[in-house]
């Protein structure tokens, strides 16, 4: 619990798996084995979705940009915002955004 709450407080920022096992004292590999084991899904897919549902929010609750956003919760670039958006929920961040703006 302790590590799911510093990753969710810490997503924003440039981490990986390798500095939140160092940050617990753990092994890069068995981090990720025990990671697995106690979420049912890797390091990896558990912060980029953590990072996707911020995104989502703020899309929907400011009229900062695409690029803001995407720098602002942590993903590396637009273009990675972009690729999750399309790979999870099948639209582009401005679509998603005009979408849920038109149901309100």
């Amino acid at each position: 619990m302790q590590i799911i709450g510093y990753v969710t407080s810490h997503h924003r920022q440039r981490i990986d798996a390798a500095d939140v096992a160092r940050e617990f004292g753990y092994s890069r590999e068995h981090f990720c084995r025990m990671f697995r084991k106690a979420t049912g899904t890797t390091f990896k897919e558990f912060l980029t979705e953590l990072r996707l549902d911020d995104a989502c929010r703020k899309l929907l609750n400011s009229s900062s940009s695409v690029a803001a956003i995407a720098k602002e919760c942590g993903f590396p670039d637009t273009r990675a915002l972009q690729n999750t958006m399309q790979r999870k929920r099948a639209m582009s961040a401005q679509e998603y955004r005009n979408r849920n703006n038109e149901r309100d």
